[in-house]
């Protein structure tokens, strides 16, 4: 078994051992997000409902309203529309930051309190590959595997607003599915996997280090140590001695 395919069966034990957070995570957040819009027109059409107005009423206003819109007023309409894949990405990306800092935290601290390391050690398996492995899973696999179940949970809302739009008569395909928009998003969100890998490896780094170096709660050794160094720079500053100015220690 060559080194690379060594390192993959690495990266899918990460996986197979993370999968709750790293697919489940994000597929309840999109769901969630999918839930609240079948109620949303649940609601709406209730609210019509009560109001005395019947279905062929709304689907003629609906439709006479997008006839008569104009350009301008279309294209707000289908960059509100497109909002909704940037409102999955949003939610699927605070609960992945969660569910990546735990992961990292525990990725060797696990290791060592459930022994398992003993068993990775007796393979013939480099440590440095090991680790290499936690980190390609945190900042490449699980957002991948989150901008995937982003665009499925997209297409799946389309899907159900299209249906919507059906019911009153109006055609969805010109509405919502014949424009560019949310083709750009999508293709921005698989560029920003990169870069945010990147720019996050200092962090995964402090992460990890803390995983590997205490013998319990490296939650909060990860956490007290930057802030307890942060107040004493304050303090140093009050003092009139050189520090490191607030706005770049505290990133503001």
């Amino acid at each position: 078994m060559n080194s690379m395919t060594t390192f993959g069966w690495l990266v899918k034990r990460e996986y197979w051992e993370s999968r709750r957070g790293f697919l489940w995570a994000p597929f309840w957040a999109a769901a969630a997000i999918i839930i609240i819009t079948i109620l949303g027109i649940i609601a709406g059409e209730v609210m019509r409902m009560r109001s005395g107005f019947g279905s062929n009423n709304m689907g003629i206003g609906l439709g006479s309203i997008l006839r008569s819109a104009d350009a301008q007023d279309m294209a707000q309409l289908v960059k509100a529309l497109d909002t909704t894949l940037l409102l999955f990405g949003f939610v699927t990306a605070v609960v992945l930051s969660f569910v990546i800092f735990f992961y990292l935290l525990g990725a060797l601290y696990d290791d060592r309190r459930d022994r398992s390391i003993l068993f990775w050690k007796s393979l013939p398996l480099s440590d440095t590959s090991t680790v290499l492995s936690k980190v390609v899973a945190g900042i490449l696999v699980a957002p991948l595997i989150a901008v995937g179940v982003v665009l499925a949970a997209y297409i799946v809302a389309q899907v159900i607003i299209s249906l919507w739009l059906l019911a009153h008569g109006v055609n969805p395909l010109g509405l919502i599915w014949a424009h560019i928009d949310p083709y750009s998003v999508w293709l921005h969100l698989l560029v920003m996997i990169g870069v945010n890998a990147v720019w996050a490896l200092p962090t995964v780094g402090w992460l990890l280090f803390w995983s590997a170096a205490v013998r319990s709660k490296p939650f909060l050794w990860a956490i007290i140590v930057p802030i307890v160094a942060g107040v004493l720079n304050i303090w140093v500053g009050l003092l009139g001695l050189p520090h490191i100015g607030q706005d770049f220690y505290w990133g503001q």
